[in-house]
């Protein structure tokens, strides 16, 4: 009895396809990955600017005669109209940016501005995945009784 040798033509062709295939794969999640974190730092960015503009729009002139700090009454529009002229990645991918919560640590002069977005839209199609975020961004409040 004689065995036949198969032939074993082909086999690296299907090895090679293979693994293209999982590089392809690593390839994508990473550039998903990218695009998520990339996103994430633009909302940083857009809570920031939005902290700082809320630290500017501190009543002064009712700190300066009571002590106490307010914001003024369009505080909470500039935070907005800062976030979104910050927030440059998002908008150019159709995602808008909401300012959540506005407050103030009176005793550590803290501005603290929630900003969220629904990072969805960056994700692929056939995830049905919520991606809504929130960032917080701090700024100091340099207030001047004096004057």
């Amino acid at each position: 009895m004689r065995f036949r040798k198969r032939s074993e033509s082909g086999q690296m062709i299907m090895m090679a396809i293979l693994i293209i295939l999982c590089l392809g794969l690593m390839l994508a999640v990473t550039i998903e990955i990218a695009r998520m974190v990339k996103a994430r730092g633009a909302l940083q960015k857009a809570a920031d600017a939005a902290a700082l503009a809320t630290c500017a729009s501190v009543d002064m002139p009712f700190y300066r005669e009571t002590g106490t700090v307010r914001y003024l009454p369009a505080a909470w529009d500039r935070a907005q109209q800062l976030a979104n002229a910050n927030a440059g990645y998002l908008t150019a991918n159709d995602i808008g940016v909401t300012v959540t919560g506005i407050s103030l640590d009176a005793g550590a002069m803290m501005c603290r501005v929630s900003v969220t977005a629904d990072l969805s839209g960056l994700l692929p199609g056939f995830l049905d995945y919520s991606a809504t975020t929130t960032m917080v961004g701090y700024a100091k409040a340099r207030l001047q009784s004096g004057q």
